[in-house]
């Protein structure tokens, strides 16, 4: 939905029509009660309500964001992580630490 939202963004915007796709991480809703760590309500896994007042704010000042400040932490610490290492590497470490869980 989000390369959507940008490409109609894209289309749209010499009619002065804009469009905004927010991109969050986790928030703590029933579709997240399989992890322990995700379905309780912390900094960030914000409550849906607690959410969707943060998201409500971001309207009409960015193309693209989170609409959750921690959520935004969270991607620029995640990109950095990205740019630092190959996207699948990081992958399969995740897998392998998954496993070690076990």
């Amino acid at each position: 939905m989000d390369h959507f939202s940008q490409a109609m963004h894209l289309e749209y915007a010499k009619d002065n029509i804009h469009f905004q796709s927010l991109v969050p991480m986790y928030v703590a809703t029933r579709m997240t009660e399989y992890s322990v760590t995700v379905r309780s309500v912390r900094l960030f896994t914000p409550s849906p309500d607690t959410y969707a007042r943060h998201a409500i704010v971001t309207f009409g000042h960015y193309r693209r964001n989170t609409g959750y400040a921690p959520h935004s932490l969270q991607a620029s610490i995640y990109l950095i992580a990205v740019k630092e290492t190959n996207v699948i590497d990081v992958h399969s470490r995740s897998l392998m630490t998954l496993r070690n869980k076990r």
